[in-house]
């Protein structure tokens, strides 16, 4: 799974990536209509400029990074990524 924090303009910033669920469940673990939930932080630096920011998400494959298919609402995504928030960054 991976969570990405885009800028405005589209420009990829901090993101984390690995297996779901603190790395314990590959998803060769998962049962059909299961549910599988991944805590994943994403830890933004100190640095970064205010603004106002997307969280997005998805699945790939680790060894060549090809990203799974996804949708939201029916809908397949670009890039296999769906949006799941915005956060605005203070100064």
């Amino acid at each position: 799974m991976f969570l990405h924090l885009y800028e405005a303009e589209g420009k990829l910033g901090p993101q984390s990536g690995g297996w779901a669920y603190y790395g314990t469940r590959p998803p060769y673990t998962w049962r059909p209509d299961e549910i599988v939930t991944d805590p994943r932080a994403l830890t933004l630096p100190v640095d970064l400029p205010p603004g106002r920011y997307s969280v997005k998400m998805g699945l790939y494959t680790p060894g060549d990074a090809l990203r799974l298919p996804a949708y939201l609402a029916g809908t397949r995504q670009p890039e296999g990524r769906v949006p799941i928030t915005a956060i605005q960054v203070g100064e």
